[in-house]
């Protein structure tokens, strides 16, 4: 199967939505790359937040440098379920098998969509992944998916659009929009926050055009091992969604073959990407900082990984969602492991 078809297999998401299926200062008053923390639900202050406080930096300061997930805006959301790894691999043996008779694998997408849609819904805890909570960015994502939540929610309004064009081609492939109550609430959140709509959509880059656009910042794609990455979407801003896979070579000799999702939300522009968070008890976080001086946040549960990096221009986050071609859970990853995945990125190269 060719990687185009394999990230649309793997990912089936809309690219309004980047949802789980799937910014450099050192802090020298700890005299160390690192701190973990086991999130708590009477945690009120971190180690690195204080250490700015004592220091005098103030919450600039530490905005700039390190955060924990405490500090991300989380809201709740109706969301159909994704698809189990047994699914997905019977989704991929079908589309693999109706290529190889010769069928057309778009009308063959559209056959099996018509048939495992629509998905059992359920209540997820998300986060946004356009910055942290207090930037306007995250905020404005906040509230318009606080807005959907309460929209349309017996999808009356959606099934009489069906396939037609609702004339919203300005919001198409940014924003979940199909009536103009929601094309509305879209430009009031961009003026009430100072942000611009996301346009220009670029679709289906490879690594090389998305580098060459945005900077050197990811590993080179490599066909003897399998390792590629795929621009899903890129906008005018540079905002882009992006997915691949990864081999991961550790200290120990192993290699382990990754699949990761890759966003980066640019400050000043509107994204309603989101990303689940469950049980935020469950997630270890660890700041670290690369060896070229990026300070990164790891953070990782029994379910999945993420690396999040704050950068001057925009917000990144990478999310791992598979380990040895087999769900994260089963199969997690080790600190050490982590850390040499947020080596293989060069985050400076993103402004």
């Amino acid at each position: 199967m060719n990687r185009e078809l394999l990230s649309k297999a793997l990912c089936e998401i809309d690219e309004s939505f980047i949802a789980e299926a799937y910014r450099p200062v050192p802090e020298a008053a700890s005299g160390s790359s690192e701190r973990i923390v086991h999130m708590k639900k009477k945690r009120i202050i971190t180690f690195a937040l204080a250490a700015a406080l004592i220091l005098g930096l103030g919450a600039a300061a530490y905005a700039g440098g390190w955060f924990g997930l405490s500090e991300m805006a989380q809201t709740q959301r109706t969301v159909e379920q994704g698809f189990s790894s047994e699914e997905i691999i019977a989704r991929n043996e079908e589309l693999e098998q109706a290529i190889a008779n010769g069928e057309d694998p778009e009308e063959k997408l559209q056959e099996m969509d018509e048939r495992d849609f629509p998905r059992p819904t359920e209540n997820i805890h998300v986060i946004s992944l356009a910055g942290l909570s207090n930037s306007p960015e995250a905020m404005a994502c906040q509230e318009y998916l606080s807005f959907l939540e309460s929209y349309d929610t017996d999808k009356s309004i959606l099934n009489s659009v069906g396939n037609q064009s609702t004339g919203f081609e300005e919001y198409k492939g940014a924003y979940t929009c199909y009536t103009q109550e929601m094309a509305d609430k879209i430009d009031k959140i961009c003026e009430k926050y100072g942000l611009q709509k996301l346009s220009g959509r670029e679709v289906a880059l490879s690594r090389n055009q998305l580098c060459y656009k945005i900077g050197n910042f990811a590993p080179r794609d490599n066909e003897h091992s399998g390792q590629f990455m795929n621009g899903k979407v890129l906008f005018s801003d540079g905002t882009f969604s992006a997915d691949g896979r990864l081999l991961l070579h550790t200290d120990s000799g192993k290699n382990r073959t990754l699949i990761y999702g890759l966003t980066r939300c640019v400050k000043g522009s509107f994204v309603t990407w989101y990303v689940r968070f469950d049980d935020p008890e469950s997630w270890t976080e660890l700041n670290y900082i690369t060896e070229n001086g990026q300070s990164v946040l790891i953070a990782y549960c029994d379910e999945r990984a993420m690396i999040l990096v704050e950068r001057p221009e925009s917000f990144v986050v990478l999310n791992v969602t598979q380990v040895d071609y087999r769900p994260y859970k089963e199969n997690p990853m080790k600190e050490d492991e982590l850390k040499a995945l947020a080596e293989m990125f060069d985050f400076t190269a993103i402004p």
